[in-house]
């Protein structure tokens, strides 16, 4: 799992077969609008307990050039190469110095995320081994020591290749006029080419929380980032789209005013996903660290405070309905389409959903979330990313101090 990211810069960056890079970046430029490929870890709509892992290609063409554009992804699936070393190298340069931009961007926030919600599930745990800190040092280790590792690098991403090469991981999704035949007949020739064996599970070295941590990780920076994640009920759940609704309260009327206006971070976020079935609270760009994380233990005080009308459900409810009535582009709506299928998302569930945010009421948005903050009140996961320097002296502060180690 360790090195998807590394198959997935082999997919955008290196070559296929005997061809090299230039010459599938040449051909990409000529027949696509964009070739690329990401990882997934997600749950089921109707189950928290059955994963919905995958890796999605997405490939947008001018119906004339469907074909050719095809064929390209063909050579890349069948026959990504990461053989040339000295590509691989600079593929593997550029992605570290990313990850150490992150750090000091937008991103960072991300980086804490992922960290604190590791322990809560498995597909978390994944997150964190692909997207997070633990994938930051496993490619600075890779780096650091390319003359030895490059072997072992190569090895996995061929490996990752051949495993994704099975007829029942294909499921395809598409968006477009005539091509559709043509995606049809190449569909078929490439699924004759793979293997036609069982998918079994295979262990991911998951481990839950023992107990819930209070963690920092230090980071040449000069501000915070901080997060603070505690469990929530799944999509599945009745009180779900209650969640969502006051979630998105809380994140302009609380938050936003805490965290930002009195705080003096540049933003704060309050933040429910159903799928992950976890409650997201967090700052970043934050000169504090303890008063936010007392910001975020105090949430459901406010709540309980709170006099909220059916107007302010109202204008909630118009804010998140936006998602049922957005318009879509056909290359999101092909990702939708796909990611609603996988997810067992049909429409007569959307459609319930949808009727269940319009019927919302004040006390049930209340319930739901003083439900959820009071079940886990003692079991946050905390996680925040400042220099260390930063961190000792907020720890100064707290009754519970952070333990720290370097990002």
């Amino acid at each position: 799992m360790q090195y998807l990211p590394r198959y997935t810069d082999a997919i955008s960056k290196l070559g296929a077969g005997h061809v090299n890079y230039e010459q599938v970046a040449q051909r990409t430029a000529a027949v696509t609008g964009g070739l690329d490929c990401s990882p997934s870890f997600s749950t089921h709509a109707l189950d928290s307990n059955q994963p919905v892992w995958n890796m999605q290609f997405r490939l947008k063409a001018l119906d004339d050039k469907m074909g050719a554009a095809l064929d390209v992804l063909r050579d890349l699936l069948f026959a990504v190469n990461p053989r040339d070393t000295g590509r691989l190298r600079d593929v593997l340069n550029q992605a570290v110095t990313a990850y150490r931009s992150y750090v000091h961007g937008y991103r960072c926030l991300d980086i804490a995320n992922h960290h604190a919600a590791r322990g809560f599930s498995r597909h978390a745990y994944l997150s964190e081994v692909v997207f997070g800190s633990t994938q930051f040092r496993m490619s600075e280790m890779l780096l650091n020591r390319f003359d030895d590792s490059h072997e072992e690098l190569s090895d996995a991403i061929e490996q990752i290749r051949d495993f994704l090469l099975v007829r029942g991981r294909v499921t395809a999704s598409f968006t477009g006029s005539d091509a559709a035949e043509v995606l049809s007949r190449k569909f078929a020739e490439w699924i004759d080419n793979m293997r036609d064996e069982p998918i079994n599970p295979m262990p991911i070295g998951f481990e839950a929380f023992d107990a819930y941590p209070r963690e920092g990780l230090a980071a040449p920076i000069q501000v915070a980032n901080c997060a603070h994640i505690i469990h929530a009920p799944h999509y599945s759940h009745q009180d779900s789209v209650f969640l969502t609704i006051g979630s998105h309260i809380l994140d302009f009327d609380y938050i936003m005013n805490e965290i930002r206006l009195k705080g003096n971070a540049y933003g704060g976020v309050f933040e429910y996903n159903p799928f992950d079935a976890l409650l997201y609270q967090g700052s970043y760009f934050d000169p504090h660290v303890a008063r936010s994380l007392n910001v975020f233990e105090q949430t459901a005080d406010y709540i309980k405070q709170s006099e909220w009308t059916q107007t302010d459900i109202d204008k909630a409810v118009i804010a998140t309905a936006a998602d049922y009535q957005k318009t879509v582009r056909p290359g999101q709506a092909s990702t939708d389409a796909l990611t609603h299928y996988l997810t067992g998302q049909k429409r007569e569930m959307i459609e319930d959903r949808y009727a269940q945010l319009r019927g919302a009421t004040p006390k049930e948005v209340r319930r739901a979330l003083l439900e959820t903050l009071e079940e886990n009140k003692d079991k946050a996961s905390i996680c925040v990313v400042a220099s260390r320097e930063k961190l000792e002296a907020e720890n100064q502060k707290m009754d519970r101090p952070l333990s720290i180690e370097n990002i």
